[in-house]
């Protein structure tokens, strides 16, 4: 029996602008995406039953709504292989109803596995299309880096820039779904002006503290979090040149410049929040190790 083992980088959204809905449901999104080195592993071996997902988390389903569940199915459904049979075993890190790609780094890491193991040679386009059909961050997470993602997250730019920074993350014990946030916005609509382009500016010239000032995020705006306050200024009391919610939410990501404040925010941060992570940017997606 084959057995792949895929390392699969959370994401945090440096900038999120929300630009409208789709006729079909789904948003118009622009949106600065920055894998980080939080991740979660998975052993993906070929087995002679169907697509089984093992995990020891309570809040990770493992039936068919898993989106490793149907990243899979994706997969044998455009490659048309009829032996279908894959055991994913996820050891979950990255926190759920985080607004940091948990579900779709894992699907990610699947496709790449898939295409290892069945030696399929399917390009890194091929596999981002693949990936599009299930979740619109899969794209983002299969190449990771750093990227503006436009359309509803599929459409990547990359952005050559590596930031020399410490990331603190925490998440509260509240957790936000994606679709419960897109209905807000759905009530209210656009609430904050974009800083995505000013943002990218900054990034390019690699500096750090003129980029903080312009990260931002729609949501943050939109759901008004007392949660999410309450960490930001705790992050920013140790240091963070800026704090910010991540995608939907309700993770934070404070940015810091200096080590040793990060590990101090650190320290304080983890005593009240479990979900606490000290990390730096990372500049690959789903890693075959």
């Amino acid at each position: 029996m084959k057995k792949i083992t895929v390392k699969a980088p959370a994401k945090i959204n440096l900038s999120l602008d929300i630009l409208g809905k789709r006729m079909d449901g789904y948003h118009f999104l622009r949106t600065v995406m920055q894998a980080i080195d939080l991740c979660d592993t998975l052993h993906i071996s070929m087995t002679s039953s169907d697509i089984q997902i093992l995990c020891d988390r309570e809040d990770v389903p493992c039936d068919e709504s898993n989106i490793a569940y149907k990243a899979a199915a994706a997969f044998f459904e455009q490659t048309q292989i009829k032996q279908t049979g894959v055991s994913i075993q996820i050891d979950k890190v990255i926190p759920s109803q985080a607004g940091l790609g948990g579900g779709s780094a894992d699907g990610a890491a699947v496709l790449v596995a898939l295409n290892e193991l069945y030696q399929t040679g399917l390009d890194t386009h091929k596999l981002q299309e693949i990936g599009a059909f299930v979740g619109a961050d899969i794209p983002f997470c299969v190449t990771g880096g750093c990227a503006l993602a436009e359309g509803i997250g599929e459409i990547l730019s990359p952005i050559h820039a590596k930031l020399d920074c410490c990331l603190i993350i925490c998440k509260p014990e509240v957790g936000v779904s994606t679709a419960a946030a897109y209905s807000k916005f759905d009530e209210v609509g656009t609430v904050c002006p974009p800083m995505t382009d000013s943002l990218i500016a900054s990034l390019v010239a690699e500096d750090i503290k003129e980029a903080s000032l312009y990260m931002s995020n729609a949501f943050e705006t939109l759901l008004n979090l007392p949660e999410v306050t309450e960490i930001e200024k705790l992050l920013t009391k140790y240091g963070a040149l800026k704090a910010v919610m991540s995608g939907s939410g309700s993770a934070v990501f404070g940015v810091f410049d200096s080590v040793l404040k990060a590990e101090k925010c650190f320290l304080e941060c983890k005593t009240k929040y479990p979900d606490t992570y000290l990390c730096r940017p990372y500049y690959k997606g789903a890693t075959i190790l």
